[in-house]
């Protein structure tokens, strides 16, 4: 995620006189990645990218802190000025407030009421300083939890006190059927594994973490307001947010882990802020559940170790400097250190190697003389080259042929599942779906086709669309079987299809291979066939069957095949197996027979009963008859008309019998 920050606005944190162009270019050296600095009228933007495991640099505070720690050590002075929060003062007079969590689903809680609140404009600073992070100012009192949450790094939440009826808040699981409606103005379906706020009623007033309710905002009539801040479950919040599709600023950071203790920070900035600008007297004592308070970690790690890892060796005194600049605390004992780490660091600093890792980098990676590892080949699984091989193949056969490739998502919907007639229990279902679309993960390609087909149906008469991909077979007790398969589907005719699939085999230098009868339920029961190659069922082609068509609204035909692409290259060759040249004369005849039976029995007795057949076409059909073109030669002497006549009529009897 990013975050965009005004200069002006880390200047109230931060004492240097470093330029906006000398902070870009020495944070993105050792810090996060300033991605662009913007001149806007007497000030500069900052556009920052945070990664996920720095939580504590997504707020003007971390970044400020980040900034000196590295302008330090390129000889640029700055001082990173903590901000000073104090403690509320006692309330003069107390309104009702309670708040649960029986089921203790929250780590840290904290709340205050206030009275007398006049709800405004925001002053000009706070304003410009919003909108510069691409946050649209509403009012005084909702963008003061927008800034605190821009400053501090912790999200926030106000609520209209008169409209909470019985002034509780009660913390719980949603129950099955019940809805919210958030701010958005959107309904959603609660899931059991939701957290929700009800207001001791029943009625939902907030969904924590993620975003608040149409029920209980503020208006411009508000007078008493609640100031709330929570820390959550970041799984919980992390899946509720997916699940419905609610991916708000509060949400990424929530399931990021920012540490309880930022909490009271935000709090009481909060409280300073709604004091100044909103006339704000508190109103209540602050509440505050914090069940299990975390405890300090603490990191032991020797100083040869540090210089192992790093490979320079770097003096003892630097190391602690660089360490003590970023707020550990460090004990020394001989060559071991013992490090506390700092609350805002609490969740990415679990091991040495991650305390290494601070040190590298405010030293500077590009102080750390490079040096290539020794060679190693690693050895490829060789099923996994194969078919990438074997992918490029096929992909650049097809793009030649005029096709074109197709890349869906790996998942459908419930609306192609009943146009195809495909069971749910069949597919794995994906919970947290960031679109109905996108539901069922696939167990065939075809059904993504055939909706392609319909999307871009305006386009072409003779539509060729085909796709490499994955599909996903649920199985009992176990991860999904997953299989590599190649579907095509065209506007054009099952010939062709069967023509260009054929071509294809011979591209890939496979000989033995047929077609028999199949009956696959997407297909037209007289229009389709399995593939075989030596007798093992690769895939099936075929016309797409009527009820398919009407449901996925398309009225021209439409040719669909699909092949397991492992047993499709099974058999497969990159290269064609050497055949030396054959100088004997060849005998071309051609046979008429009545097509009493299917034409792969025709040519499979055909073989059978003439060894020296080289090579069978199909030249012509009429009726109820087929022409073949044969073609008769032996490696070892000219063979002979006559010769090839007696095997000739051995077929024609052969067909007949």
């Amino acid at each position: 995620m990013n975050i965009k920050v005004l200069h002006s606005w880390l200047l109230e944190y931060l004492d240097t006189k470093a330029t906006p162009p000398q902070i870009q270019q020495y944070i993105s050296l050792c810090g996060p990645s300033v991605e662009s600095v913007e001149k806007i009228q007497n000030d500069w933007l900052y556009d920052i990218e945070i990664t996920s495991n720095r939580i504590d640099t997504v707020s003007v505070v971390g970044i400020a802190r980040e900034i000196s720690t590295i302008l330090n050590r390129f000889e640029i002075p700055a001082l990173f000025k903590k901000p000073i929060l104090l403690e509320p003062s006692s309330p003069n007079n107390i309104l009702p407030f309670t708040i649960k969590d029986n089921g203790k689903l929250t780590k840290r809680l904290m709340a205050i009421v206030m009275d007398n609140i006049t709800v405004s404009k925001s002053p000009d600073f706070i304003t410009k300083r919003l909108e510069a992070a691409g946050i649209r100012s509403l009012s005084n009192i909702v963008d003061i939890t927008n800034y605190v949450m821009l400053e501090i790094g912790h999200p926030t939440h106000v609520f209209d006190y008169d409209r909470i009826k019985t002034n509780t808040f009660i913390l719980r699981h949603a129950n099955k059927g019940e809805k919210i409606t958030t701010l958005d103005k959107k309904t959603h379906d609660l899931y059991e594994t939701d957290i929700i706020i009800d207001d001791g009623t029943g009625r939902i007033i907030d969904f924590p973490g993620i975003m608040g309710t149409a029920n209980s905002v503020v208006t411009d009539k508000t007078k008493r307001i609640v100031f709330f801040i929570e820390s959550n479950n970041p799984q919980a919040i992390r899946r509720s947010s997916m699940k419905h599709g609610i991916r708000t600023m509060a949400a990424s950071i929530n399931e990021k882990n920012p540490h309880p203790a930022l909490v009271q920070d935000a709090l009481f900035r909060g409280i300073e802020l709604y004091q100044t600008y909103a006339k704000a007297e508190i109103a209540s004592p602050v509440y505050d559940l914090y069940p299990n308070p975390l405890t300090s970690k603490k990191i032991s790690i020797d100083i040869p170790f540090i210089h192992k890892k790093i490979g320079v060796p770097m003096d003892k005194k630097q190391i602690i400097s660089i360490l003590t600049d970023l707020q550990f605390e460090v004990k020394t004992k001989q060559d071991n250190l013992e490090i506390t780490i700092p609350t805002f660091r609490y969740f990415d600093m679990y091991e040495k190697e991650d305390i290494i890792e601070e040190i590298a980098r405010i030293y500077g990676y590009h102080n750390i003389p490079g040096q290539l590892p020794p060679l190693a080949y690693i050895q490829q699984p060789k099923d996994i080259e194969q078919i990438f091989n074997y992918q490029n193949v096929i992909k650049t056969y097809l793009k030649h042929q005029t096709w074109y490739e197709t890349m869906n998502y790996s998942a459908y919907s419930k609306l192609l599942l009943s146009a195809f007639d495909l069971k749910e229990t069949d597919h794995l279902h994906i919970t947290n779906t960031i679109s109905e679309d996108i539901k069922y993960l696939r167990v065939s390609i075809i059904p993504s086709l055939l909706k392609n087909i319909k999307e871009n149906g305006g386009f072409s008469t003779d539509l060729k669309l085909f796709e490499i991909a994955k599909t996903y077979k649920p199985q009992k007790a176990s991860l999904p079987e997953e299989r590599f398969k190649l579907s095509l589907v065209t506007k054009g005719s099952f010939l062709s299809l069967k023509g260009l699939i054929e071509a294809l085999l011979k591209e890939l230098h496979v000989e033995k291979y047929s077609f028999t009868l199949s009956s696959h339920p997407f297909f037209s029961s007289t229009v389709q066939a399995h593939l075989l190659i030596e007798n093992v069922v690769v895939g099936v082609l075929g016309k797409v069957k009527n009820s398919i068509m009407e449901h996925m609204q398309l009225t021209d035909s439409v040719f669909a095949a699909e092949f397991d692409f492992e047993k499709l290259i099974e058999k497969a060759r990159l290269m064609p197996i050497y055949k030396p040249y054959n100088p004997y004369a060849a005998i071309q005849l051609d046979l008429t027979t009545p097509l009493n039976q299917s034409y792969a029995k025709i040519v499979q007795i055909a073989k059978e009963s003439a060894p020296h057949i080289t090579q069978i076409t199909l030249k012509d059909t009429y009726k109820d008859n087929v022409t073949l073109h044969l073609i008769f030669s032996s490696p070892n002497r000219n063979y002979t008309e006559k010769e090839a006549l007696i095997e000739l009529e051995k077929i024609k009897n052969n067909i007949l019998v």
